[in-house]
């Protein structure tokens, strides 16, 4: 039978001390050179996650205020006020609970309390745990007393919401935020908790790495919560510790498990995935909490890629590591974050669909493709090796001219509205090298042999000195900053509907609007138009010119005749010849073979 005065582990190995505190050195560390100076707060404030130690630390505090043997700034542990501490009967003590004392007249009998003076020990010390349940007007009551506080008490506050605390309150008190405890430490802990258990066994002592491991693992930082899990495991494994029985109690993922299915997916093996993911739902799994899991196991596997030596990062047994390390050579840091995106997607997606195993399937499937992919470096240097064996021609006019002799395959570029088809700029026609909009607009591009370098890339500037006529390239510019005005300023670009480019000598530039539109000219000579006029220009242009305004006679109505110059005719174009030159040109096919798709659109201009 089971002894009557059995005492669970997470009160069994409560520390007693600030040195058996775990990992929360930067909070024992100032307690303890506070209590040798004799600057003791009126108040603090613990706040951190669960299982973290703001309890314990909270009572080793108050035992050290009022330890008649205070060693090191440590408690003795074996005077009467420390010995009544660790029972809970110190009378000078008084630990509330804000869960279930939350109310304000609680409060009051605290603040009618708080003014007696101690009966053994120095200081009458209040522990308030969960201090964020407190209602607004208890807080306030509280409030009073902090403001005021009697010499003889003092108040520790303790949260896992420190965000709910009144700021009025966080600023009367000396705050100390309790860190998550690393797993290792966790299984440290555990493993001299082990050694100390004389009815305790392990099936297999190599495998105790990975049951502690586990324990710590599920935790989530907390050491009670590690506690209570191993006490739950020697009460379902009776003493004996096995770690197949470990894994079904705490509900854990397999290590083994999803190294294979992260395996299945770098190998493209599409039935291993579909197995992985039976079996994980055959075991009463959820779906959601395996795919958090296999992102924790990407995230190893990719720092173990970048960082192979740096083992720390990692968090893992030893053996779990090695397992990493093999992992990692068989893939690439790019693979692995692109099956990280596919999971992250499909993770998303499940918060919306009933059919969560579908949608990780085919994600899975999806991820499983990224071996496939090509990078962009890659295919850039396959596409710089290409040669183009024969061309296609630009031209749609019953007698088309030559190909050129170089042998070079010119690129169908789209024209500008502004320039019609037969007006087209010659190729050493000085152009703005500043001018990247124009540049986009009006570039003859050609694939040849070779890459051309950045020197032959770039285009002549325009002269300073002499005078640029309306050319086709100063039309096209003055109808691109027309276009950037539309989209940020209607009103400036309603006023500049009907402007005419005239002529750019040196840093002036000659806008010519209709006659008789006085409000426009108002309107553009004012100070902040023209500013906003001018600093487009300057983006056009590449550097600042003075804009200056004329008129010119405003077209002719649609009443009045218009005598127009005889367009040459439009050439027409046969889509399906066009089609046909391209499909049979070698260079497509050895492109369409690097790049698969197909033709959608050809817009011949």
């Amino acid at each position: 039978m089971p002894s009557p005065h059995y005492i669970v582990s997470a009160l069994k190995h409560r520390p007693t001390t600030f040195s058996e505190v775990l990992a929360q050195e930067h909070i024992t560390r100032t307690l303890k050179h506070s209590l040798e100076r004799n600057r003791i707060a009126n108040a603090y404030l613990f706040s951190g996650s669960r299982g973290t130690g703001k309890t314990t630390t909270a009572r080793i505090l108050a035992k050290a205020l009022n330890c008649e043997n205070l060693q090191n700034a440590e408690p003795c542990n074996q005077c009467p006020s420390c010995l009544s501490i660790n029972k809970g009967i110190n009378i000078d003590m008084l630990e509330i609970d804000a869960a279930s004392n939350r109310g304000i007249e609680e409060m009051r009998e605290l603040r009618q309390n708080a003014r007696f003076s101690p009966v053994n020990g120095k200081y009458k010390v209040y522990i308030i745990d969960e201090a964020h349940m407190l209602t607004k007007d208890a807080n306030n009551a509280l409030l009073k007393t902090l403001e005021e506080p009697p010499a003889q008490s003092r108040f520790i506050l303790a949260t896992t919401e420190p965000d709910k605390i009144l700021p009025t309150i966080l600023s009367r008190c000396q705050c100390f935020q309790f860190r998550r405890i690393p797993t290792q430490v966790i299984v440290d802990h555990l493993k001299k908790i082990v050694s100390l258990q004389d009815h305790l066994e392990v099936a297999d002592p190599t495998e105790l790495d990975r049951i502690l491991y586990h324990i710590a693992r599920t935790s989530q930082g907390g050491l009670r919560d590690a506690l209570g899990s191993m006490d739950q495991l020697l009460a379902y494994c009776s003493g004996k510790l096995e770690l197949a029985e470990v894994e079904e109690v705490l509900g854990v993922i397999e290590f083994d498990q999803l190294e294979r299915f992260v395996r299945a997916i770098i190998d493209h093996n599409l039935s291993d995935i579909f197995l992985c993911i039976e079996e994980v739902i055959n075991r009463g799994k959820e779906i959601n909490w395996f795919l958090k899991e296999c992102l924790q196991f990407l995230r190893n596997l990719a720092v173990t890629k970048v960082a192979v030596k740096n083992t720390e990062l990692l968090d893992l047994p030893e053996d779990y590591c090695k397992q990493l390390q093999t992992l990692a050579k068989r893939v690439s840091l790019e693979q692995i974050l692109y099956i990280t995106d596919c999971l992250w997607e499909a993770e998303r997606r499940m918060h919306f669909s009933l059919e969560t195993r579908l949608v990780f399937e085919m994600a899975s499937i999806k991820a499983a493709k990224a071996g496939q992919a090509v990078k962009i470096e890659e295919l850039l240097k396959k596409l710089s090796s290409f040669t183009p064996s024969a061309s296609l021609t630009t031209s749609f006019a019953p007698s088309s001219p030559p190909p050129p002799a170089n042998d070079e395959l010119p690129i169908l570029q789209e024209a500008p509205p502004s320039c019609p088809p037969s007006a087209t700029m010659p190729s050493d026609s000085p152009q703005p090298s500043q001018t990247k909009n124009t540049a986009r607009q009006m570039n003859v591009a050609t694939v040849a042999k070779e890459s051309p370098t950045p020197e032959e890339t770039q285009t002549a500037p325009l002269p300073q000195s002499s005078a640029v006529a309306p050319t086709d390239l100063l039309t096209t510019s003055w109808n691109q900053i027309l276009r950037e005005i539309e989209e940020k300023n209607t009103f400036l670009a309603g006023m500049l509907e009907h402007s005419i480019p005239v002529e750019l000598s040196g840093d002036e530039l000659r806008i010519s609007i209709p006659s008789g539109s006085n409000f426009m000219f108002k309107q553009l000579e004012k100070p902040n138009n023209r500013r906003i006029l001018a600093q487009f220009v300057k983006e056009s242009f590449g550097k600042t010119l003075h804009v200056k305004f004329e008129t010119h006679d405003a077209p002719p109505t649609q009443s009045e005749p218009q005598t127009q110059s005889p367009q040459p005719p439009k050439p027409q174009v046969n889509m399906r010849e066009l089609l046909h030159k391209v499909e049979e040109n070698p260079f497509f096919s050895r492109l369409q073979d690097e790049l698969p798709g197909k033709i959608v659109n050809i817009r011949p201009e």
